[in-house]
Protein backbone atom coordinates (compact mmCIF):
# COMPACT_ATOMS: atom_id res chain seq x y z
CA UNK A 1 0.00 0.00 0.00
CA UNK A 2 1.01 3.49 -0.69
CA UNK A 3 1.80 5.08 2.64
CA UNK A 4 2.03 8.61 1.09
CA UNK A 5 -1.70 8.96 -0.13
CA UNK A 6 -2.60 11.42 2.50
CA UNK A 7 -0.53 13.89 1.88
CA UNK A 8 -0.47 13.49 -2.25
CA UNK A 9 -4.60 13.99 -2.02
CA UNK A 10 -3.96 16.83 -0.10
CA UNK A 11 -1.60 18.86 -2.20
CA UNK A 12 -3.60 17.71 -5.06
CA UNK A 13 -6.84 19.50 -3.74
CA UNK A 14 -4.66 22.67 -2.97
CA UNK A 15 -3.12 22.54 -6.14
CA UNK A 16 -6.43 21.89 -7.93
CA UNK A 17 -7.78 25.42 -6.90
CA UNK A 18 -5.18 27.11 -8.28
CA UNK A 19 -5.42 25.14 -11.23
CA UNK A 20 -8.85 25.40 -12.19
CA UNK A 21 -8.62 28.80 -13.62
CA UNK A 22 -5.84 27.70 -16.37
CA UNK A 23 -7.25 24.45 -17.32
CA UNK A 24 -11.17 25.17 -17.78
CA UNK A 25 -13.02 25.92 -19.79
CA UNK A 26 -11.55 24.11 -22.49
CA UNK A 27 -8.19 24.26 -20.92
CA UNK A 28 -8.35 28.20 -21.37
CA UNK A 29 -6.25 27.05 -24.77
CA UNK A 30 -7.70 30.33 -26.34
CA UNK A 31 -7.36 34.24 -24.47
CA UNK A 32 -10.59 35.50 -23.57
CA UNK A 33 -10.82 39.30 -23.45
CA UNK A 34 -11.37 40.65 -19.84
CA UNK A 35 -14.86 40.89 -18.87
CA UNK A 36 -17.34 40.81 -16.29
CA UNK A 37 -17.58 37.10 -14.12
CA UNK A 38 -21.24 35.28 -15.68
CA UNK A 39 -23.17 32.30 -14.33
CA UNK A 40 -21.96 30.95 -17.89
CA UNK A 41 -18.28 31.74 -16.68
CA UNK A 42 -18.99 29.85 -13.49
CA UNK A 43 -20.74 27.09 -15.04
CA UNK A 44 -18.06 26.14 -17.26
CA UNK A 45 -15.45 25.77 -14.92
CA UNK A 46 -14.06 22.33 -14.37
CA UNK A 47 -12.01 20.96 -11.32
CA UNK A 48 -8.60 19.58 -12.04
CA UNK A 49 -8.37 15.93 -11.16
CA UNK A 50 -6.00 13.22 -10.24
CA UNK A 51 -3.04 15.41 -11.37
CA UNK A 52 -0.05 13.56 -11.82
CA UNK A 53 3.37 14.88 -12.57
CA UNK A 54 5.59 13.33 -15.06
CA UNK A 55 9.00 11.22 -13.17
CA UNK A 56 10.69 13.65 -15.47
CA UNK A 57 9.15 16.46 -14.49
CA UNK A 58 8.43 18.31 -17.90
CA UNK A 59 4.49 17.09 -17.99
CA UNK A 60 1.31 17.05 -15.92
CA UNK A 61 -1.65 14.77 -16.48
CA UNK A 62 -4.81 15.40 -14.65
CA UNK A 63 -8.31 14.27 -15.14
CA UNK A 64 -11.30 16.80 -15.77
CA UNK A 65 -15.19 15.11 -14.83
CA UNK A 66 -15.44 12.24 -12.55
CA UNK A 67 -17.92 9.87 -14.45
CA UNK A 68 -17.04 10.82 -18.17
CA UNK A 69 -13.06 11.64 -17.11
CA UNK A 70 -11.10 13.36 -19.82
CA UNK A 71 -7.53 12.91 -19.43
CA UNK A 72 -5.63 16.34 -19.98
CA UNK A 73 -1.64 17.07 -20.49
CA UNK A 74 0.10 20.21 -20.21
CA UNK A 75 3.68 20.93 -20.16
CA UNK A 76 5.44 22.19 -17.15
CA UNK A 77 7.04 25.43 -18.85
CA UNK A 78 5.45 28.65 -18.45
CA UNK A 79 3.06 29.58 -21.06
CA UNK A 80 1.79 25.99 -22.37
CA UNK A 81 -1.70 25.25 -23.60
CA UNK A 82 -2.83 21.97 -22.25
CA UNK A 83 -4.39 19.56 -24.79
CA UNK A 84 -6.83 16.39 -24.69
CA UNK A 85 -5.18 12.97 -24.26
CA UNK A 86 -8.00 10.22 -24.09
CA UNK A 87 -11.53 9.47 -22.87
CA UNK A 88 -10.50 7.64 -19.31
CA UNK A 89 -9.21 8.24 -15.82
CA UNK A 90 -6.18 7.44 -13.05
CA UNK A 91 -3.44 8.30 -15.64
CA UNK A 92 -0.36 6.35 -14.34
CA UNK A 93 2.76 7.78 -16.28
CA UNK A 94 5.32 5.24 -17.42
CA UNK A 95 8.46 5.16 -15.30
CA UNK A 96 10.27 6.57 -18.70
CA UNK A 97 6.86 9.18 -18.48
CA UNK A 98 6.75 8.44 -22.49
CA UNK A 99 3.54 6.35 -22.20
CA UNK A 100 0.53 7.23 -19.35
CA UNK A 101 -1.90 3.94 -18.32
CA UNK A 102 -4.87 4.80 -17.64
CA UNK A 103 -8.75 2.73 -17.03
CA UNK A 104 -11.54 4.07 -19.95
CA UNK A 105 -14.69 2.02 -20.94
CA UNK A 106 -14.86 3.30 -24.62
CA UNK A 107 -14.49 -0.48 -25.61
CA UNK A 108 -17.72 -1.32 -23.73
CA UNK A 109 -16.55 -2.02 -20.02
CA UNK A 110 -14.22 -0.61 -17.79
CA UNK A 111 -10.56 -2.25 -19.42
CA UNK A 112 -6.74 -0.67 -19.12
CA UNK A 113 -5.39 1.36 -21.89
CA UNK A 114 -1.96 2.56 -22.51
CA UNK A 115 -1.31 6.11 -24.80
CA UNK A 116 1.90 6.87 -26.60
CA UNK A 117 2.98 10.81 -25.88
CA UNK A 118 4.74 10.55 -28.98
CA UNK A 119 2.22 9.32 -31.56
CA UNK A 120 -0.73 9.76 -29.36
CA UNK A 121 -2.11 6.36 -30.34
CA UNK A 122 -3.67 4.90 -27.61
CA UNK A 123 -4.26 0.97 -27.45
CA UNK A 124 -6.28 -1.31 -24.90
CA UNK A 125 -3.88 -3.72 -22.93
CA UNK A 126 -6.45 -5.79 -20.95
CA UNK A 127 -9.53 -7.85 -21.83
CA UNK A 128 -11.03 -8.44 -18.48
CA UNK A 129 -14.57 -10.42 -19.24
CA UNK A 130 -17.15 -7.97 -17.81
CA UNK A 131 -14.51 -5.33 -17.64
CA UNK A 132 -12.06 -4.92 -14.53
CA UNK A 133 -14.67 -4.73 -11.22
CA UNK A 134 -12.83 -2.52 -8.36
CA UNK A 135 -13.52 -3.40 -4.97
CA UNK A 136 -15.13 -0.07 -3.89
CA UNK A 137 -14.81 -0.61 0.15
CA UNK A 138 -10.90 -0.53 -0.68
CA UNK A 139 -11.56 3.11 -0.66
CA UNK A 140 -9.41 5.10 2.17
CA UNK A 141 -9.66 8.34 3.70
CA UNK A 142 -11.88 9.75 1.41
CA UNK A 143 -9.77 8.99 -1.56
CA UNK A 144 -11.87 8.40 -4.62
CA UNK A 145 -9.47 6.55 -6.86
CA UNK A 146 -7.80 4.31 -4.17
CA UNK A 147 -9.67 1.24 -5.72
CA UNK A 148 -8.38 1.77 -9.00
CA UNK A 149 -4.32 2.42 -8.14
CA UNK A 150 -2.06 0.68 -10.53
CA UNK A 151 1.20 0.56 -11.18
CA UNK A 152 4.13 0.15 -13.53
CA UNK A 153 6.84 -2.14 -13.34
CA UNK A 154 9.96 -0.49 -13.29
CA UNK A 155 11.18 -1.75 -16.71
CA UNK A 156 7.98 -0.60 -18.20
CA UNK A 157 6.70 -3.43 -19.38
CA UNK A 158 3.90 -4.62 -17.05
CA UNK A 159 1.13 -3.11 -15.10
CA UNK A 160 -0.18 -4.54 -11.71
CA UNK A 161 -4.00 -3.64 -10.75
CA UNK A 162 -6.72 -5.53 -8.46
CA UNK A 163 -10.09 -6.56 -9.78
CA UNK A 164 -12.52 -8.28 -8.45
CA UNK A 165 -13.57 -12.16 -8.79
CA UNK A 166 -16.02 -14.62 -7.03
CA UNK A 167 -14.59 -15.82 -4.05
CA UNK A 168 -13.69 -19.42 -3.97
CA UNK A 169 -16.27 -22.14 -2.58
CA UNK A 170 -15.68 -22.84 1.05
CA UNK A 171 -15.16 -26.26 1.31
CA UNK A 172 -15.88 -27.76 4.93
CA UNK A 173 -12.69 -29.27 6.35
CA UNK A 174 -10.26 -27.32 4.54
CA UNK A 175 -7.97 -24.58 6.26
CA UNK A 176 -9.29 -21.29 6.78
CA UNK A 177 -8.13 -18.62 4.21
CA UNK A 178 -5.01 -17.17 4.39
CA UNK A 179 -4.28 -19.69 6.88
CA UNK A 180 -0.19 -20.49 7.83
CA UNK A 181 -0.12 -23.39 9.09
CA UNK A 182 -0.34 -27.20 7.95
CA UNK A 183 -3.06 -27.65 10.14
CA UNK A 184 -6.62 -28.80 9.38
CA UNK A 185 -8.71 -27.25 11.16
CA UNK A 186 -11.76 -29.54 10.46
CA UNK A 187 -10.16 -32.58 11.54
CA UNK A 188 -8.92 -33.40 15.11
CA UNK A 189 -5.80 -32.35 15.29
CA UNK A 190 -5.56 -28.89 17.04
CA UNK A 191 -3.10 -26.46 16.43
CA UNK A 192 -1.00 -26.36 19.51
CA UNK A 193 0.38 -23.25 20.79
CA UNK A 194 4.03 -22.58 22.54
CA UNK A 195 6.81 -20.29 22.98
CA UNK A 196 8.13 -20.39 18.97
CA UNK A 197 4.56 -20.29 17.80
CA UNK A 198 5.01 -17.11 15.23
CA UNK A 199 2.95 -14.46 16.32
CA UNK A 200 0.52 -15.13 13.13
CA UNK A 201 -0.36 -17.91 14.04
CA UNK A 202 -2.11 -17.45 17.35
CA UNK A 203 -5.32 -15.95 15.71
CA UNK A 204 -5.39 -17.47 12.91
CA UNK A 205 -8.77 -19.34 12.15
CA UNK A 206 -9.79 -18.84 15.58
CA UNK A 207 -13.19 -17.51 14.64
CA UNK A 208 -13.41 -19.41 11.39
CA UNK A 209 -14.29 -23.31 12.28
CA UNK A 210 -16.06 -25.83 10.73
CA UNK A 211 -18.82 -27.63 12.62
CA UNK A 212 -20.52 -29.18 8.82
CA UNK A 213 -23.32 -26.78 9.27
CA UNK A 214 -24.19 -24.19 6.53
CA UNK A 215 -21.74 -22.10 5.37
CA UNK A 216 -22.87 -18.42 4.56
CA UNK A 217 -22.07 -18.17 0.23
CA UNK A 218 -22.92 -14.58 -1.23
CA UNK A 219 -25.85 -13.17 0.66
CA UNK A 220 -27.29 -16.58 1.92
CA UNK A 221 -26.36 -19.70 3.64
CA UNK A 222 -25.31 -22.15 1.23
CA UNK A 223 -27.60 -25.84 0.97
CA UNK A 224 -26.15 -28.31 3.17
CA UNK A 225 -27.68 -30.24 0.25
CA UNK A 226 -24.61 -31.86 -1.68
CA UNK A 227 -25.18 -31.34 -5.41
CA UNK A 228 -27.45 -27.96 -4.87
CA UNK A 229 -26.55 -25.27 -7.33
CA UNK A 230 -26.82 -21.83 -5.78
CA UNK A 231 -29.21 -19.91 -8.08
CA UNK A 232 -27.48 -16.41 -6.69
CA UNK A 233 -23.75 -15.06 -7.42
CA UNK A 234 -21.27 -15.66 -4.96
CA UNK A 235 -19.26 -13.05 -2.85
CA UNK A 236 -16.65 -11.31 -5.30
CA UNK A 237 -12.90 -10.88 -3.73
CA UNK A 238 -10.75 -8.40 -4.91
CA UNK A 239 -7.04 -10.39 -6.78
CA UNK A 240 -4.21 -9.04 -8.28
CA UNK A 241 -3.10 -8.97 -11.75
CA UNK A 242 -0.13 -8.22 -13.81
CA UNK A 243 -0.57 -7.29 -17.53
CA UNK A 244 1.95 -7.44 -20.39
CA UNK A 245 1.85 -3.88 -22.33
CA UNK A 246 3.14 -6.10 -25.38
CA UNK A 247 1.73 -9.05 -25.66
CA UNK A 248 -1.82 -8.27 -24.01
CA UNK A 249 -1.24 -11.66 -21.78
CA UNK A 250 -3.19 -11.23 -18.25
CA UNK A 251 -1.47 -13.23 -15.10
CA UNK A 252 -3.49 -13.93 -12.01
CA UNK A 253 -0.97 -13.51 -8.86
CA UNK A 254 -3.64 -14.12 -5.90
CA UNK A 255 -6.02 -16.79 -5.75
CA UNK A 256 -7.65 -17.22 -2.72
CA UNK A 257 -10.40 -15.32 -0.41
CA UNK A 258 -7.76 -12.88 1.53
CA UNK A 259 -8.37 -9.72 -0.70
CA UNK A 260 -5.84 -8.21 -2.04
CA UNK A 261 -5.48 -4.14 -3.11
CA UNK A 262 -3.50 -1.17 -3.95
CA UNK A 263 -0.02 -2.79 -5.67
CA UNK A 264 2.78 -1.52 -6.22
CA UNK A 265 6.39 -2.70 -7.63
CA UNK A 266 9.14 -2.57 -5.65
CA UNK A 267 12.29 -0.79 -6.95
CA UNK A 268 13.93 -3.89 -8.57
CA UNK A 269 11.10 -5.31 -10.09
CA UNK A 270 11.27 -8.64 -8.72
CA UNK A 271 8.12 -7.80 -5.88
CA UNK A 272 4.94 -6.55 -5.68
CA UNK A 273 3.44 -4.80 -2.20
CA UNK A 274 -0.09 -4.79 -1.63
CA UNK A 275 -2.58 -4.43 1.14
CA UNK A 276 -4.94 -7.41 2.24
CA UNK A 277 -7.68 -7.65 4.76
CA UNK A 278 -6.61 -11.47 5.53
CA UNK A 279 -10.56 -12.08 4.35
CA UNK A 280 -11.75 -9.97 6.70
CA UNK A 281 -14.64 -7.43 5.44
CA UNK A 282 -13.88 -4.22 4.28
CA UNK A 283 -17.45 -3.11 4.70
CA UNK A 284 -16.69 -2.71 8.65
CA UNK A 285 -14.14 0.47 10.01
CA UNK A 286 -12.45 -2.16 12.71
CA UNK A 287 -11.62 -4.48 9.55
CA UNK A 288 -7.69 -4.93 10.01
CA UNK A 289 -5.39 -4.39 6.99
CA UNK A 290 -1.90 -6.07 6.18
CA UNK A 291 1.16 -5.71 3.85
CA UNK A 292 2.05 -8.79 2.06
CA UNK A 293 4.92 -8.71 -0.46
CA UNK A 294 4.81 -10.85 -3.78
CA UNK A 295 7.28 -12.85 -5.35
Amino acid sequence: MLICTGWRVASAVILSWGLTFLVSPAARAQLVPKHQVTAADVEALKDALYMRLSPDGTKLAYVLGERQGEIWIISTRRGSAPSKLAEGTVPTWSPDSKRLAYYSSQSGALQLWVVDLHSRRAAQVTTMTGGIDADPFTRFSGFHYAPLLLSWSPDGARLVFSSQLPATPYKPGHAPVGSVSNQDFGGNAPLVLTNTTPPDWTLEGVFRSDFRAAQPTGNVSQSSKPGRELSFAPTKVSQLFVVDVQTKVISQLTTDNAIYFNPDWSPDGAQIVCASSEGQSLFWPRSGRQQYLHD
